[in-house]
């Protein structure tokens, strides 16, 4: 009787789909309680953390098949998983050397590789070497960079040093993985360049990882299957078998999960509009779904080139955000869900300044400081400066992502109005990222950054990090913003180990770029998830390198 119900509920669902729009998933039969499917928009590149593209669906994914040192909570704390304990300056594992050098100690908990050898220190230490060797294609360096040394002084216990203080230095013990040393070692050497060209991280069959899941088959553009390891030595697995479907089109993922065909959708599924969607769904329907919305630190801004002779004087930049009516903009796109941003911190960052200047709406004051810079509005009502130039701009994002482009019409409407001409140049992600911010050939260009709890300005707002051909167009500092006393902070910031100050000069920080406005801060983001009720321990993050998956190991069906 009760598959005959839910046969029924299947088919009403689909039917109220195709009545509502979206498009009619498949019906397929329920999960077993044992597994749990997992629907994905995208696809992982590789298995292997650090190599590959970066992609948060990566991380998802690698997060379940392998065991790190520590890894970030829902809650933003630091959880150990093969380290017994965090090391801090407290516990002692943590110590202070001359020469402004520093020590941490990580005790190993016993674990093995899903081929059954034990992972130890040796394998910290041979990933350290490889992610330092600059023929293997890694994804960043900034953690490593700063290690003098690894060594293993035993099995199951590894001493890094640093070559100067380093706040974050507990946030990991290495930056990526281990690697299993037993079977990438005579790879590496024979060529190093090519680890993210093998087999493994590719091939199910020839991938081995040591986390509480092991991965069983990956048929590329279909699914994942990854089954619990029954020998996992830390917390055993409650779900037997996790399917990650891949589901490209988004509207037919939101079908899948209101017709019951899948159990969840992951961080990395749909967008926001389609998960509020799916809400009204739920919620009229009286379903046994439910849609999360977790605060992120994922924040949607943008970059303005101060190499444009029209950004150039801060007055009109302070004016191009006064004309903002961010407020508006975040109701009317999305509910307030998503809060409108005053500084690149979130409210949930522990630099984050409450007191900060914020720009409310103020037509009127943007066009008195568009004045004072001297730009009044021509016959048309577009502003002109002595000289008769127009103030005729460009914004510049990833083509197709409907949400930017509907914030972008907002601005384009809002800017009309105190005489901004904006024009919208989009381009294929590709483009946007490796050609067109990398070498700062924009005026205005809207993406998003993907933070930690420990973020800072460093990476961002140094004149080092001004991508130029000089450095080979590296760095994140695609406004091109230079300011000593900025230089000064956000260098010193990830060196003081005494929070308080590194609070204090957080905020110093967030004032400067508050009054210089090299960025227009517009909202944070938040992941949207759904799980059906009755799923335990789904917890999302928010946090791009620790997503959902970091607690998967706890994951189970109500009883």
């Amino acid at each position: 009787m009760r598959r005959a119900k839910r046969t029924w509920a299947v088919l009403f669902a689909i039917a109220m789909l195709a009545a509502v729009g979206w498009p009619a998933a498949p019906i397929q039969a329920a999960a077993p309680r044992d597994e749990v499917v997992i629907g994905i928009s995208q696809e992982p590149d590789t298995l292997v953390p650090g190599l590959g593209g970066s992609l948060a669906v990566s991380g998802e994914i690698q997060q379940a098949l392998w065991a790190g040192g520590v890894r970030w909570s829902d809650q933003w704390k630091l959880v150990p998983i093969q380290a017994k304990e965090v090391p801090t300056l407290e516990n002692g594992l943590w110590k202070l050397l001359p020469g402004g050098k520093m020590q941490l100690t990580w005790h190993l908990r016993p674990l093995k590789w899903h081929d059954g050898v034990p992972v130890d220190a040796e394998d910290f230490v041979f990933t350290h070497r490889a992610i330092m060797n600059d023929k293997v294609p890694v994804i960043s360096r900034n953690f490593e960079k700063r290690v003098e040394n690894v060594f293993a002084p035993s099995p199951d216990t590894l001493v890094v040093t640093y070559n100067e203080h380093y706040a974050y230095a507990n946030t990991g013990i290495i930056q990526y993985g281990p690697w299993p040393r037993h079977l990438l070692e005579r790879d590496y050497h024979n060529n190093p360049g090519g680890l993210d060209k093998l087999t493994f991280g590719n091939d199910p069959k020839a991938t081995t990882t040591n986390g509480p899941y092991q991965i069983v088959s990956w048929q590329k553009g279909s699914s994942i299957v990854a089954e619990a390891d029954p020998n996992y030595a830390l917390e055993k697995p409650k779900v037997k078998r996790i399917v990650w479907r891949v589901i490209t089109d988004t509207n037919t993922l939101v079908a899948n999960m209101l017709s019951g065909s899948i159990d969840g959708i992951s961080p990395n599924g749909i967008s926001f509009d389609q998960g509020t969607q799916l809400d009204q769904q739920v919620t009229q329907r009286h379903l046994a779904e439910q849609v999360l919305y977790t605060p992120g630190l994922i924040w949607e801004h943008v970059d303005l080139n101060l190499n444009n002779p029209k950004l150039k004087d801060k007055r009109v930049r302070q004016a191009l955000l006064y004309a903002i009516d961010r407020q508006a903009l975040v109701q009317t796109l999305f509910q307030a869900k998503q809060p409108v941003a005053d500084s690149y911190l979130p409210p949930k960052h522990y630099g984050f300044d409450t007191s900060l200047v914020k720009y409310s709406y103020n037509p009127d004051k943007a066009k008195a400081l568009f004045t004072e810079a001297g730009w009044t509005p021509g016959p048309d009502g577009v502003l002109k400066n002595a000289q008769g130039e127009r103030f005729t701009v460009t914004i510049g994002t990833t083509a197709g992502n409907r949400v930017r482009e509907d914030v972008e019409q907002v601005l384009q409407s809002q800017w009309r109005k105190v005489g901004v001409d904006l024009k919208v140049t989009n381009q294929p992600a590709r483009v946007f990222f490796g050609e067109t911010t990398r070498h700062r050939e924009f005026d205005m260009a809207m993406y998003s950054w993907l933070f930690s709890p420990v973020t800072d300005c460093e990476t961002l707002y140094t004149t080092e990090n001004i991508p130029s051909a000089q450095n080979a167009y590296n760095g994140q500092n695609f406004a091109g913003f230079s300011n000593g006393e900025m230089d000064k902070l956000c260098h010193t910031i990830p060196t003081e180990l005494d929070q308080a100050k590194r609070v204090t000069m957080l905020k110093r920080s967030q004032a400067i770029l508050a009054d210089e406005v090299p960025v227009l801060p517009l909202y944070f983001r938040v992941d949207v998830t759904s799980v059906k009720k009755g799923f335990q321990n789904w917890k999302p993050t928010g946090l791009g390198q620790s997503p959902v998956t970091w607690n998967v190991f706890q994951w189970a069906w109500a009883q």
